[in-house]
């Protein structure tokens, strides 16, 4: 581009040359659409090194947020684990010991909040195949057809992204 500037301006009249008026006026005339076309370059040129800086950003959030996800999956096992032995009945005997495994629980459910790891609830609601998967349809004289009425195993996401979808039995209605 510069080069083709440098060549036009060789190309420019003297002052004792007759034309000269003429030839400065259409060499401003190209000269200033030069720069126009330059400026638009320029402001494109620019439009796309933010563009490209909004990309990596998201790109950081995301690996960022995502980068657990394989790490919180591991610890779904443990909170399995947990809910199983709160699943049983406390005694006199065991009290201590499931006071203590419901404590564990509560940090640990406490650690998934802090870090976005959300437990997908779908009892009594809508079947959503984003977030749950079905093992069975049962019929149910008191469920609607698609209602979640058991739940086998809990989902989570992690930031609003499925981590695991959720084990469940959904309603097929009332039997016919």
């Amino acid at each position: 581009m510069t080069e083709d500037l440098e060549k036009e301006s060789q190309h420019l009249h003297t002052e004792k040359d007759e034309s000269c008026g003429m030839c400065a006026k259409e060499e401003v005339k190209i000269l200033e659409e030069k720069v126009q076309n330059l400026e638009k370059e320029r402001l494109l040129i620019m439009a796309e090194a933010e563009n490209r800086c909004r990309r990596v950003e998201t790109s950081s959030k995301d690996r960022e947020q995502f980068t657990l996800s394989s790490f919180a999956k591991e610890l779904l096992v443990v909170a399995d684990s947990l809910q199983c032995a709160l699943s049983g009945k406390e005694s006199e005997e065991n009290s201590a010991f499931y006071k203590g495994i419901q404590l564990t629980s509560s940090l640990l459910q406490n650690v998934f909040e802090k870090f976005g790891v959300t437990r997908i609830t779908p009892l009594h609601h809508v079947f959503n195949p984003e977030l749950h998967q079905a093992i069975k349809e049962v019929p149910d004289a008191q469920h609607e057809r698609g209602i979640v009425i058991e739940v086998l195993q809990e989902g989570y996401t992690l930031h609003h992204r499925v981590l695991r979808a959720a084990l469940v039995v959904v309603s097929s209605g009332k039997e016919q």
